[in-house]
């Protein structure tokens, strides 16, 4: 096996996650100034708010949902070394940690229903014989069956094709 690396990457969070972000992100750092400073914005009368907890559980919250809306995932598979690491990402902080790469049978794209009537696709690697791990999920099917064909072809194994049910097939690469 020559050595390759490839890189499966949400890319870029949409603009409008961007700014939802930035808002959350901007209100945390209101909220545990007015925490830790007794920082009071509106109020004419000094209000000693020393050590609101409230204020400090909403901006925990704030920081939570900010890092919901800013973090991206990237797949890292080394397969000259047979190491894959999960890498997750907000702004330059990356954290993620390199594993052992086990023996991939087959990949499988499939279709997974939602309680809103709608579908979500993956993308799964198996092993083991029954044994999977989720690389990707999409609510796109062209992009589930480009992303497993890639996959696929960069392995060297077989694909399988679950999205439609009952239809179920192995892909010819």
């Amino acid at each position: 096996m020559k050595d390759k690396n490839v890189i499966i990457s949400e890319g870029q969070r949409p603009f409008w996650q961007v700014i939802l972000a930035t808002f959350f992100y901007t209100l945390a750092t209101l909220l545990l100034a007015m925490f830790f400073f007794d920082y009071e914005l509106f109020s004419e009368i000094p209000v000693h708010r020393s050590r609101d907890f409230g204020l400090l559980y909403i901006g925990m919250l704030c920081i939570s949902q900010g890092i919901l809306f800013s973090v991206v995932k990237h797949i890292h598979f080394d397969l000259g070394q047979k190491k894959i690491k999960e890498e997750h990402q907000v702004g330059p902080i990356k954290i993620g940690s390199w594993k052992n790469l086990p023996e991939i049978l087959y990949v499988s794209i499939f279709r997974q229903p939602k309680s809103d009537g709608n579908f979500i696709y993956e993308v799964n690697l198996w092993y083991k014989k029954n044994k999977h791990f989720n690389i990707y999920q999409n609510t796109h099917l062209d992009t589930i069956v480009l992303m497993g064909r890639n996959i696929a072809q960069t392995l060297k194994v077989d694909l399988w094709d679950a999205t439609v049910p009952q239809k179920e097939h192995w892909v010819k690469l």
